[in-house]
């Protein structure tokens, strides 16, 4: 069980703080780790995604990218398999999207998570 977190905020209903678990904790899991940037974590600074360092250089090989991302997505506690992997890159609004699925000690999940 984890706390329930909407837009960056703890849910708090009736006084008391929202747990989450099964398929939405792990999808929570999911979206905070990949969108943690590297060193971002006070009590950590080892963990996120650095964007800043690897993945926003110029001539990045597209594979370093997703591997970057698969590795991440894999760590995740919970996630046992990575079913489905997509990466796009939209130049006009500069933004990432990623579209993948993986099984989990609860089930399947299918995510979709866009980087700008």
């Amino acid at each position: 069980m984890d706390f329930l977190i909407q837009d960056n905020d703890l849910v708090i209903q009736n006084n008391n703080l929202v747990l989450v678990d099964g398929l939405e904790e792990t999808r929570q899991r999911l979206t905070q780790r990949l969108q943690t940037f590297f060193s971002e974590w006070f009590l950590d600074r080892r963990r996120g995604i650095p964007h800043i360092q690897e993945i926003r250089k110029k001539g990045v090989q597209q594979s370093t990218v997703s591997a970057i991302f698969k590795k991440e997505i894999l760590d995740v506690e919970g996630v046992t398999e990575l079913l489905k992997f997509e990466m796009d890159y939209i130049p006009s609004s500069r933004t990432l999207v990623l579209d993948f699925a993986i099984r989990s000690n609860e089930g399947t999940l299918e995510l979709t998570i866009p980087f700008s």
